[in-house]
This record gives C-alpha cells, sequence and structure tokens, in this order.
C-alpha cells in the first residue's frame, strides 16, 4: 500500500458507515410512509385546498361587496336628480305643456333606473349572503380539519418513536465512526454519496460488485486486485473497495 492510501482499518470503518447511512435512509423511509403520515399528509393537503377555497372565495364576496356598494352609490344619485326633477316640476314654474311632458318622461326615466339598480343591489346581496354562508362552512370544515390534524400529528409521533430512536441511534454510531477518519476519504466518500443517492461506496465480493450486483470479468478483478484498495467499479463506477 502507497502512502496517502487508505488503510484496511479505514475501509473497513467506511463500509460501516454507509452500512449506517443505508440504515438511516431506510428508516426515513419507513417514517415518511406511515399509515399515519400518509393519513396526516392527505389531511393536510385537504386542508390546504379548502383553504385555497376560501381564499378564492373571499376575492368573490369582497367583490359582491363592492358591486353592492356600488349600486348604493348610483340609486342615491339618481334618487336625488329624481328629487329635484319631481321639484321642478310640482314647482308651478313649468308650465308649457311640452317642458312638462319632456319632465314627465325624465322622471320615469329616472324611476326606471332607479328600480333597475335596487333590483342588481338585491342580486348583489344575495351572492354576498349566500357566500358568506359558503365561507361558514368552510370555516367549519378548516376547524375540522385542523382538529383531525392534530390527532394524526400525535399518531404518527407515537408510531415514529421506535423508528426516530433507532435513526437516531445509527446517526451517533455513524458520526463517532466519521470522526476518525481523514478528511479527503470522508470527503470522497460524501461526494460518491451524493451522486448515487446515498449508495456510493460498495465493495469487492469475490467477483461481485455489491453495489450493481454484476460479476465482473476476471481481468477487470485481476486490475482491481493488483490496484489501489479503493477503486472503483469499471460497470457502475461506484467507489469499490478492493482491499478490506
Amino acid at each position: 500500500m502507497t502512502d496517502g492510501e487508505p488503510t484496511e482499518e479505514q475501509l473497513t470503518t467506511l463500509l460501516e458507515i454507509q452500512e449506517l447511512d443505508t440504515s438511516i435512509r431506510q428508516i426515513e423511509h419507513k417514517l415518511g410512509h406511515l399509515p399515519e403520515q400518509v393519513a396526516l399528509d392527505e389531511a393536510l393537503d385537504e386542508a390546504s385546498e379548502v383553504r385555497r377555497q376560501h381564499e378564492d372565495l373571499r376575492v368573490l364576496l369582497d367583490q359582491a361587496q363592492a358591486a353592492v356598494r356600488q349600486h348604493e352609490r348610483e340609486v342615491g344619485v339618481y334618487q336625488e336628480r329624481l328629487a329635484a326633477e319631481q321639484q321642478r316640476m310640482y314647482s308651478g314654474d313649468i308650465t308649457n305643456p311640452r317642458e312638462l311632458q319632456a319632465l314627465r318622461a325624465e322622471i320615469t326615466t329616472i324611476e326606471g333606473k332607479i328600480s333597475d339598480l335596487e333590483t342588481a343591489e338585491l342580486e348583489a346581496l344575495e351572492e354576498v349572503d349566500s357566500l358568506d354562508g359558503q365561507a361558514a362552512e368552510l370555516d367549519t370544515k378548516l376547524s375540522t380539519l385542523g382538529a383531525r390534524v392534530d390527532e394524526f400529528e400525535a399518531a404518527r409521533d407515537e408510531a415514529a418513536k421506535e423508528y426516530l430512536a433507532s435513526k437516531a441511534e445509527a446517526e451517533v454510531k455513524r458520526d463517532a465512526l466519521r470522526e476518525g477518519l481523514p478528511a479527503d476519504l470522508l470527503d470522497r466518500y460524501d461526494t460518491y454519496a451524493e451522486k448515487f443517492n446515498g449508495n456510493g461506496l460498495a465493495r469487492l465480493d469475490d467477483d461481485m460488485c455489491t453495489g450493481c450486483r454484476i460479476d465482473l470479468p476476471r481481468v477487470d478483478v485481476n486490475e482491481l486486485l493488483d490496484g489501489p484498495p479503493l477503486a472503483t467499479c469499471p460497470e457502475c463506477r461506484r467507489l469499490l473497495v478492493v482491499g478490506a
């Protein structure tokens, strides 16, 4: 073994770290797929959708309330005009029959517009009432979902206790092992772990790479055995422990 190459003990430690990292990932997978976690995720998704619906409803409600206020303002304007025109008609100042006829026609037109606006205002008020009712239903649904989320979280936490304890134990062991290895070797391991989704280290088992599970040609095996104790698999390109 040449200077700078990892020792057999270091490579054995590195393999132990890989096993612990694999165990940690498996525990994390189990945690993410607990029935209680799945139920919690579904409840959270449903609550998120209800909140989205509630936000959309608030936009519609704001628009309906704005329409009510607009109709009220317009009705007020026309009522003022109507009062002014009626005062002119009954003041006695206008005696010309044609002018009186035109004034009566204007008053009729204004009264029609007021009637239309009051109808539109009533429809807008009915829409506001309907939207308020829907918003109240969604508020109740959100409250119910919030209680369900709390229940599912408690159930998930209880179900996860054993897994979390095992994960913490494995992390402590792994971190202790890492402290005993040189930084450059850990950097190399971490680089391959990231490249291969946490499974970047394998070992040569007779003629087989334990990473890709492929039996290597004998010529490749001989080259690996004649080379450094930490190489790369000619098939999957993982780090390959040859000499441990």
